[in-house]
């Protein structure tokens, strides 16, 4: 078994093979992903994302020649690949019915997996033929309590002829023309025979459901009542063992669900939260969600940047002023930012980049409960909760002498730490979320290499960038029914430089140079469209620049198979050609 990166896991097997494979090196720890190993049965099924056999000497390392394998990539309920199990074995013994175990222990793995993991969901168990229902075979779908798929099997998608990223904006209705209701009620009785239901391309099949009656029930019945006045923005987002975090906050990634459910336990606590994270990963988004799911909810939420205001003026911000207290102020003097948001929450963005003297003022705020105004004498009594945030390192601002430790103690009663995008596993589901929020109408499909692409982008702007570069694909691919990389903006895709010869894979290293210029670079649109010239060894060498040494990319650019390229462009010694 290994995981998403080829890394081995587990091995096991007869242990006089074992001893065999020992000097390969084939083991826990040992990675046979294709850049490491070539082509290989684990590493090519996880590039290929199926079932594979690579046989003898269509391994590329030769003293692997000996083996032939079977593997096949096991998948998470969200259709994402988290890995690879595969069968060695000898090639003059090896049993072709390797390939049918493998089949059915990934099925087994997949739906225990889902099953599992939507215990507390609705979740539908259908396939053609009614018999084949609770066996492997079986497509599994789970639902959340907005009546949308939330996890599948690969069956499903095999059957209903999408993917599981596509299924995640279906709802019951959208695949077979029933309402979440209906089906409910059709097993409402444990004897109820499978329901028979048609899909939308007119094609037959067995369904039971699974679910805990009571609390499916009690949503159902709301929802419908609820269903004539929702509106676009009333989207909420069901987090799994905690309470809904509304306000636009999506936390589909298990850090940032396990960060909110501590959250929910401080809400209405008394404890100060100080939210750290890059800019544009959503600080302000969640301090507003904390805000409406607290008791002060219906009372302001104030928020400053206290990055944004000019030194001279954040005081007279943030604490207000009395007539007369300076040049230019107004008559009757104005209310600060602390006291607009008494009986509610002041939201303290950027709090890293106050300044030093100021902050002696708001620790007095914060433990006095009272504010005097610019120019003023009485204190005026103040009820805020004080959330802060930051993107930068206050205990190093602290040991260069530029943030205050006891302002620092008192605002961090909790540190809630947003991961940047590029680290989230929930990617696919916040491109759905923002199309549904940005679209007047049902929105698009999302273009597997699009999706792709916005998955592996690093996204230095984080969520803010994510969200900025969504709403102009909207607007480019507007009255189209599926959006992919063309609308992307042409500066999220610049040339790829060449690959470095040092830090590229042996096979960059062997390549020669000449012919190799900057000039072989492309630009967005023929990078994303692909080159289908004649592969002669120059036009694979500039594919291969042009996929930074990925052999597998670089093949799928060209049309031609990874062995092709191998052999065109390898030496090894004993003159064979590879």
């Amino acid at each position: 078994m290994a995981d998403a990166k080829g890394t081995i896991l587990h091995c096991c097997g007869n242990q006089s093979f074992l001893d065999k494979i020992a000097r390969l090196p084939l083991g826990p720890g040992i990675n046979w992903s294709e850049p490491s190993r070539g082509t290989n049965a684990i590493g090519t099924c996880l590039v290929t994302e199926q079932l594979i056999t690579v046989h003898g000497e269509e391994h590329f390392i030769h003293s692997y020649e000996f083996l032939t394998g079977s593997s096949t990539p096991l998948f998470d309920p969200r259709g994402d690949i988290v890995g690879a199990i595969a069968v060695l074995g000898d090639k003059d013994t090896f049993s072709v019915q390797a390939m049918s175990l493998l089949q059915l222990a990934s099925k087994m793995i997949q739906n225990q997996w889902l099953t599992s993991e939507a215990s507390q969901m609705l979740r539908l168990h259908f396939h053609h033929e009614p018999n084949w229902i609770g066996t492997p075979a079986e497509g599994i779908i789970s639902l959340d309590q907005s009546g949308r798929v939330h996890g599948c099997n690969q069956a499903a998608q095999e059957m209903l002829a999408t993917s599981a990223v596509s299924l995640r904006k279906l709802s019951i209705d959208d695949i077979f023309k029933k309402s979440t209701s209906s089906v409910l009620d059709h097993f409402s009785s444990s004897l109820a025979p499978p329901l028979r239901l048609q899909s939308k391309d007119a094609r037959i099949f067995h369904v039971v459901a699974r679910f805990f009656e009571s609390e499916w029930r009690h949503h159902c019945g709301q929802r419908e009542r609820s269903e004539a006045t929702a509106s676009k923005r009333s989207l909420v987002v069901e987090i799994r063992k905690s309470p809904q975090i509304v306000n636009d906050f999506l936390a589909a990634d298990p850090v940032v669900q396990r960060l909110l459910e501590n959250v929910e336990k401080l809400i209405d606590k008394g404890v100060s939260i100080l939210i750290h994270g890059e800019t544009g990963t959503g600080k302000e988004v969640l301090a507003k969600a904390i805000h409406q799911k607290s008791a002060r909810s219906k009372q302001p939420f104030v928020a400053i940047n206290c990055a944004s205001i000019p030194e001279s003026l954040i005081e007279s911000e943030l604490f207000g002023y009395e007539e007369g207290a300076f040049t230019g102020a107004r008559r009757k003097g104005a209310a600060g930012k602390v006291l607009q948001a008494h009986g509610g929450t002041l939201f303290l963005d950027e709090i890293g980049d106050m300044p030093l003297a100021l902050q002696a003022r708001l620790l007095r705020v914060l433990q006095e409960r009272e504010v005097i105004p610019l120019g003023g004498s009485t204190p005026v009594p103040v009820d805020v909760s004080v959330i802060s945030a930051t993107h930068r390192a206050l205990p190093e601002l602290i040991s260069l002498g530029a943030f205050r430790q006891d302002l620092y103690y008192r605002l961090n009663g909790y540190v809630a730490n947003l991961p940047p995008l590029r680290d989230r596993k929930d990617i696919p589901q916040l491109v759905n979320f923002i199309l549904h929020k940005e679209s007047d109408r049902k929105p698009p499909h999302v273009d597997p290499d699009l999706l792709q692409f916005l998955c592996e982008h690093p996204w230095p702007g984080n969520i803010r960038q994510l969200h900025n570069t969504l709403k102009t694909a909207l607007a480019l691919g507007e009255g189209r029914q599926t959006i992919g990389l063309d609308c992307l903006p042409s500066e999220l895709l610049p040339p790829l430089p060449l690959p470095n010869v040092n830090d590229s894979p042996r096979v960059m290293k062997d390549l020669p140079s000449d012919g190799v210029e900057a000039s072989t670079k492309l630009d967005a649109p023929e990078l994303i469209h692909g080159v289908r010239h004649g592969v002669d060894d120059d036009t694979i060498r500039k594919a291969l620049s042009r996929s930074n040494g990925n052999i597998s990319a670089a093949a799928r650019e060209l049309g031609v198979c990874r062995n092709t390229i191998y052999r065109r462009l390898y030496w090894v010694e004993g003159n064979q050609h590879r």
